[in-house]
């Protein structure tokens, strides 16, 4: 026997013992500590024996151990008896269920280092690998009776609070009992299901072999699926090869386009050929070349500016364009030499003014100081009439661009007037050209027919000269025939044909051509129909009688200024008038000249409205007040009961209306 190396087994107290499922814990322990003090005395056959001095009737007397002596019963025996049969099927039910066992993990560990008796030193080491084995199994055997003591406690427990875990357990296993035969019942409905699906699977499958396909079906549909895809390959093969043939042709026809374009500009921009004259006066143009490329330079430097400052629209959008070019005529300014006016900055009025005062003497004004004082106030009337059409245009503007802010539209209306005055200037420019450009012509016609004159002696030999050039031009003609008679026919109509096709696609490209200038027509007088509603001009009838009565006011402010003028010049002419030693009394100011609420009110802007309404709302104007707080100050008097009436308070909204 091999020598086992000698180990002393110690409790572990830390050990887990195994949870019970039909009793906690601390219940289960407190049932077995009170069934083991009440079985101490036990039943005859565990029972030690009692000393003679005890008395008979000491223990405790349970169904299971009927007292000794009289046949007399204890009242604690007789509720016993009582509990006897519910004991009873507790036992036999929780018999019928599964062991319940208590198991303890007993953990190996070496003793310590003690020092070992003389006598156990002396032993050899199979004996005591022996009386170790034999400890070991005394231990496990002393554990078990324990534990079947304790299971024999637990079952023979009269206690009455198992009664509620005995009827818990019964009902669980009640439940445990229904779920399973529910279970079963939806495993035996699923396995229905799956063999009558199993047997129609099974005789569809022997439908189809009995049936069986004939092969020359099944051939035929072989065959069709291969002509199919076939088909199918034959026209994606022709669609490859249709594409690229168009691709070609697409190149081809954009070079032939090209080239077309390239000879179109180049006839545009050619020049008369310079044929060699005898006599001729030298062309009146040639002083006006450096005025003619300075009018092309600066109006290709304006056409670069009004690119470069947004185009036609100004960075807007088109429609909000042609809504604000709408609004902006409909408000009456119409012209643009007024806009261009106002908000150009011109330093002729200051000009004027100091001319003006250094002309001015001590005896008066005279007839050039009345036309000056005219003209200001023509000007400042004119600028007067711009503003207050500009600021119906504003609020015209805020109604039908609300999404533009008062900012927005002040800078495009800028840019608009700076875009006018571009659009002026070239056309003023352009105006000067052609004026040049007729008055050359008119030169040159001078000029030739004072020429004409001198050039009636030299006809006859231009005549000579013209008739030797048409016979040099009918002699090639008729050897350009001849070469082309020797030429084979075949070759002629190949030639023909050839030239014919070159026509055609001439034809077809200028057509083209022409359907696209006539497209860029269309598209430019359909916008210029879409723009007619929305800038629609006034009238004349309405031209006239805004001029009648444009005139009428400035004759009246005219008048109004001119009468002050005289009495300011006659106030001026008058002797000084004497002065009071007597102090002036202050003058109280009246409230006639005040405008009332309703005209201050008219004279508010939006801008204003929705700045004072963001100042209140930063005040909190409607927090500050609290009624009721001083009470009424015109009270007089009081009464039983007096409550301090308080009037009406205005709130801040309101004082304004």
């Amino acid at each position: 026997m091999a020598a086992v190396q000698a180990h002393e087994f110690e409790l572990d107290l830390s050990a887990v013992r195994a949870r019970n499922t039909v009793l906690s814990r601390t219940y289960g322990r407190q049932v077995l500590l009170t069934k083991a003090a009440k079985d101490r005395e036990g039943p005859a056959s565990a029972r030690r024996s009692s000393p003679p001095t005890r008395p008979p009737n000491r223990g405790v007397q349970t169904a299971r151990a009927p007292a000794r002596g009289s046949g007399s019963s204890n009242p604690r025996s007789a509720a016993s008896s009582d509990a006897s049969d519910l004991v009873d099927s507790l036992e036999v039910a929780l018999r019928a269920m599964e062991a319940q066992s208590v198991q303890r993990r007993i953990v190996a560990s070496p003793s310590r280092p003690v020092m070992a008796l003389d006598g156990r030193r002396n032993k050899a080491p199979a004996e005591r690998s022996r009386e170790a084995w034999f400890q070991k199994q005394e231990y496990y055997l002393r554990k078990r009776r324990v534990a079947e003591s304790d299971r024999a406690t637990y079952l023979t427990t009269p206690s009455l609070a198992i009664k509620p875990i005995s009827i818990e357990i019964l009902r669980t296993l009640q439940s445990n009992d229904d779920a399973l035969q529910l279970q079963g019942r939806l495993y035996a409905q699923k396995l229905d299901g799956l063999r009558r699906k199993l047997q129609s699977t099974a005789q569809t499958i022997d439908a189809l072999r009995r049936r069986g396909a004939p092969l020359s079906d099944v051939d035929a549909c072989r065959e069709a699926i291969e002509a199919m895809e076939s088909a199918i390959a034959v026209f994606r093969s022709n669609q490859h090869a249709q594409f690229d043939d168009l691709v070609v042709h697409e190149g081809q026809l954009e070079r032939d386009l090209h080239r077309f374009e390239t000879k179109m500009d180049a006839w545009s921009n050619e020049r008369p050929i310079d044929r060699p004259t005898t006599g001729k006066a030298p062309r009146v143009a040639a002083a006006n070349d450096v005025e003619t490329r300075q009018d092309i330079e600066r109006v290709r430097m304006l056409d670069s500016l009004l690119h470069e400052t947004g185009d036609a629209c100004g960075g807007w959008a088109y429609d909000d364009h042609a809504h604000f070019v709408a609004v902006l005529h409909a408000s009456g300014l119409t012209d643009p030499d007024d806009l261009v006016s106002y908000f150009t900055a011109s330093t002729v009025r200051s000009d004027d003014d100091g001319h003006n005062n250094h002309d001015d003497d001590d005896d008066g004004h005279n007839d050039d100081d009345d036309d000056a004082v005219a003209n200001e106030i023509a000007l400042l009337d004119q600028r007067a009439s711009v503003a207050a059409k500009l600021g119906l245009f504003r609020t015209k503007c805020h109604a039908k661009l609300p999404f533009k802010t008062t900012s927005a539209v002040q800078t495009h209306l800028e840019w608009y007037a700076q875009h006018l005055s571009l659009l002026q200037a070239k056309k003023k420019t352009i105006v000067n050209w052609r004026e040049r450009k007729k008055s050359l012509e008119r030169r040159e016609t001078t000029a030739a027919s004072h020429t004409s004159t001198n050039e009636r002696p030299r006809s006859s030999r231009n005549v000579t000269e013209r008739q030797r050039k048409k016979t040099q031009i009918l002699e090639w003609k008729a050897a350009k025939a001849q070469q082309s008679q020797r030429v084979e026919p075949e070759t002629l109509t190949a030639q023909a044909s050839v030239a014919t096709l070159k026509r055609i696609e001439i034809k077809q490209k200028i057509a083209l051509y022409k359907l696209e200038k006539e497209e860029e027509q269309m598209r430019q007088a359909s916008l210029s129909e879409l723009m007619k509603p929305m800038a629609r001009a006034p009238s004349k009838e309405q031209l006239m009688t805004s001029a009648e009565r444009a005139v009428h006011a400035a004759k009246a402010r005219l008048e109004k200024v001119l009468a002050s003028a005289a009495a300011t010049r006659q106030a001026a002419e008058l002797p000084l008038r004497p002065k009071s030693s007597r102090q002036l009394l202050a003058s109280a100011s009246s409230d006639l000249l005040k405008p009332t609420a309703a005209s201050a009110a008219r004279a508010v802007t939006p801008d204003e409205v929705e700045q004072q309404s963001a100042a209140r709302a930063a005040r909190a104007a409607h927090r500050g007040y609290i009624p009721g707080a001083d009470g009424a100050t015109h009270v007089k008097g009081r009464s039983f009961g007096h409550v301090p009436s308080q009037p009406r308070a205005t709130p801040e909204w309101r004082k304004r209306i």
